[in-house]
């Protein structure tokens, strides 16, 4: 049963606070979710004959901001146990686009039928300009979606929403916002030895280490110090606050008017996550 937000008073951005939790809830990428999903498209695909290597964990949970930005830790702890995932040796292209590329010919159009199922069975949604967005519903793919999202259709509302704010977010006053704020956050990483320009610590910690962990392991104690001391100017500076504010602010009427959307995209990552968890430990075999 999907609920609709209640009126809670709204702060200066005119959004009120459970809005904003529904949108922040809704429009965060999960690398959780996107792992469960590949790997049941990988165990499904191997059903047919394709055998796709997987990652059964995500490989860098530190979650985008909402306005696209990357970097901004959440917590301390987080930057301690996450680091830097510049410094991860990720695969150069996504598992099954690298596996397809090793096929050819009749090979390559039966694991196409079988990751997508038949071309006509597709799911659309409305977008709020009127254009339509659209996602394969049949295959491994739109099996592996329903197992975590319930539906095809419903993961596409999540990413419709994602895409959505992603647009809003593109306002030059949100980057403007965001440079006033970044000056105090310079200051703070170059005391601790650390020389930014913009939110670049990760590509500069990663030059400097380069990329010596695998998916899954522990960040060194060095890069654990790093970060969680980049964490610390961050919130110092009020970075992540900072660029919610400012979308909620000059957002405000659009998320005003797509509230139901957002609040049932919002529900369906809810329901997601445990099913997502439960894939990823290996308790759905």
């Amino acid at each position: 049963m999907l609920t609709l937000l209640s009126g809670c008073a709204a702060d200066s951005t005119g959004v009120s606070e459970s809005l904003r939790v529904a949108t922040k809830n809704a429009a965060t990428p999960r690398e959780e979710l996107t792992a469960a999903t590949d790997l049941l498209t990988a165990k499904c695909l191997d059903q047919d004959g394709f055998k796709v290597p997987t990652v059964a964990a995500p490989v860098y949970e530190v979650r985008p901001s909402i306005t696209g930005y990357t970097g901004l830790f959440t917590s301390t702890a987080e930057a301690k146990r996450e680091g830097y995932g510049t410094t991860i040796k990720a695969p150069s292209a996504a598992p099954l686009d690298s596996y397809r590329a090793t096929l050819s010919g009749q090979d390559r159009k039966r694991f196409d039928r079988a990751l997508l199922g038949d071309p006509k069975d597709v799911v659309k949604i409305t977008l709020s300009n009127g254009a339509t967005a659209s996602k394969p519903s049949g295959g491994c793919s739109g099996r592996a979606l329903e197992a975590v999202y319930g539906s095809v259709k419903d993961e596409l509302r999540v990413e419709v929403i994602q895409n959505e704010i992603l647009m809003l977010a593109t306002n030059p006053a949100i980057e403007r916002a965001l440079r006033e704020r970044l000056p105090q956050y310079q200051r703070c990483m170059a005391q601790r030895g650390v020389g930014v320009t913009g939110l670049n610590a990760a590509e500069t910690v990663g030059a400097s280490l380069g990329q010596y962990r695998q998916p899954g392991e522990a960040p060194s104690s060095h890069e654990s110090k790093l970060a969680a001391e980049d964490a610390g100017c961050q919130a110092r500076a009020k970075l992540s606050s900072t660029l919610d504010s400012a979308l909620y602010e000059t957002a405000q009427t659009w998320l005003r008017d797509h509230q139901e959307q957002i609040q049932r995209a919002s529900s369906i990552v809810d329901d997601a996550a445990p099913k997502a968890a439960f894939i990823l430990d290996g308790k759905d075999e």
